[in-house]
Parts: structure tokens; C-alpha cells; sequence
């Protein structure tokens, strides 16, 4: 079935190269000295050498072909949860997690200032999935009746991403 889908990805990527050239012809001017001035492509949105459109669609074609999905193209998405205080001295981070099918690093920051200061990576993590997935961590040894802040925070091979700023308080002992 790869084979197929190859056969047809580079077919319709020919065909959309071959439009391309067709719809944009190269702009080849003789110099005064006779030499070919470097060609330079006549689209009115992008003035880049002939070629070098060219190489691009290649490259292009090239990703497409070696397996890698237009979702890595896509940067994950994250979102921050609620915490879930389980004692004075413990809480669990939560978060999702869309890893748009690229292996995403998922850790969470978190201190007792918005400034954070302490990574903890995930249980889950990496996370390669095409649906969104939950994300959390057990933390321990906290302090009792003290805010924390706290975020999700996912890395990919195309971008890093930052879930929203929370907060929890710790409870007294008792």
C-alpha cells in the first residue's frame, strides 16, 4: 500500500511542478555581453532564483516520499488541567497533549513563582498520537500551604509549545 500512495504522491507532485513551470516560465534575459543572467521566477508574491523554486519542490517531494507526514508540518498543541492537590506535601500536574502523530516531548514547569523554574517530564512522555492524550505527573515533597504555578510545555521536531499558566495552593497539615 506505501508503494501505491508513493507512486501517487509523486505523480501529482510532477503534475503540480509541471503547472507551476507552465503557469510561470523562467524570465531568461541575454546580458550585453552575451552570458544568461541568472533566471529569475516572475510570480508577483515571490521573487526567488528559477532554480532555487525548483530545488524546492524537490525538497519537498523529497520529505513526502521518505515517510514523513504533512502533520510534522504541524506543531503539537497543548493545554494545561487543573492540578490535583492529594496532600500538603503532594499534587499531580495534569495537561493534554495533540502531538499532531510527531513524537512530542511533554514536561511540565512549575515553582513557587510565575517565573517556574523546575521541568519534570511527563509519564506519557514522549506522546506520538494523532488524538489528543492526557499528560501528568505526581509531584512530591512540596511544601504545605504554598502557591505553586505550574505549565505543560511540549517539544517537537517543528516547534515548542507552552500550555496556559495555573496555579495551586497546598493545604495546612494537619
Amino acid at each position: 500500500m506505501a508503494k501505491v500512495r508513493d507512486v501517487k504522491v509523486k505523480a501529482r507532485i510532477n503534475m503540480l511542478i509541471t503547472e507551476l513551470v507552465d503557469k510561470y516560465p523562467d524570465r531568461s534575459r541575454s546580458g550585453r555581453d552575451g552570458t544568461q543572467e541568472r533566471k529569475i521566477v516572475d510570480i508577483p508574491e515571490v521573487a526567488m532564483p528559477y532554480e532555487e523554486l525548483v530545488q524546492r519542490a524537490a525538497d519537498i517531494a523529497e520529505i513526502i516520499l521518505h515517510g514523513h507526514q504533512l502533520a510534522e508540518l504541524s506543531p503539537p498543541e497543548v493545554w494545561t488541567e487543573d492540578a490535583e492537590v492529594t496532600s500538603p506535601t503532594e499534587a499531580t500536574l495534569n495537561g493534554r497533549v495533540l502531538s499532531q502523530e510527531v513524537n512530542t516531548v511533554t514536561t511540565f514547569n512549575y515553582g513557587t513563582t510565575p517565573e517556574l523554574g523546575t521541568s519534570v517530564t511527563a509519564d506519557e512522555s514522549p506522546i506520538n498520537d494523532a488524538e489528543v492524550e492526557t499528560a501528568h505527573y505526581d509531584l512530591t515533597g512540596l511544601t504545605p500551604e504554598t502557591k505553586y504555578y505550574f505549565r505543560i510545555k511540549g517539544v517537537s521536531t517543528t516547534k515548542t509549545v507552552y500550555g496556559l499558566l495555573k496555579s495551586f495552593v497546598t493545604p495546612e497539615v494537619l
